[in-house]
């Protein structure tokens, strides 16, 4: 019984602890500070939460008023995905092929979702059209037909 009782404990406690909380913007890794700072500065942060999977794992989120998100690495503190409500990712912030891409071929789509993948990155834009592009940016099913 004492075991059972020790082991209903010990999950209970790893589950709180996985658990998303809350934090103050201040807790944020400095690199996400000024990437909020830079390419969001009229939006009004509501919470920052900081989710620990594991050690090796964390992750910060940061919600705005207006319902968008943007995902941090906790190690690094690089954007690992942003999910716009209202409005569209700010070209600026992506690298300079893959907004060419976007002007030349949806010159009338936002990017409403952006992630970044172990290879890459994967963006959705406002008409639903998923697309994936490699580090550098270009577009993933042009690498290799120059």
């Amino acid at each position: 019984m004492k075991k059972i009782l020790l082991l209903a404990l010990t999950a209970l406690t790893l589950t709180a602890v996985a658990m998303p909380h809350k934090v103050a913007f201040s807790k944020l890794p400095k690199r996400s500070q000024e990437f909020v700072e830079r390419y969001f500065p009229a939006a009004k942060v509501i919470s920052v939460e900081l989710d620990r999977r594991s050690p090796s794992a964390e992750k910060y989120t940061v919600y705005f008023s207006d319902g968008n998100e943007v995902a941090f690495d906790g190690g690094s503190g690089d954007c690992s995905q942003i999910v716009m409500k209202r409005g569209s990712v700010p070209v600026d912030m992506l690298p300079a092929p893959m907004g060419e891409y976007l002007r030349a071929n949806f010159p009338n789509e936002g990017v409403t979702m952006i992630e970044r993948l172990n290879d890459g990155y994967r963006l959705q834009l406002a008409n639903g059209t998923s697309l994936d592009f490699n580090k550098d940016g270009r577009r993933a099913e042009d690498v290799g037909t120059e």
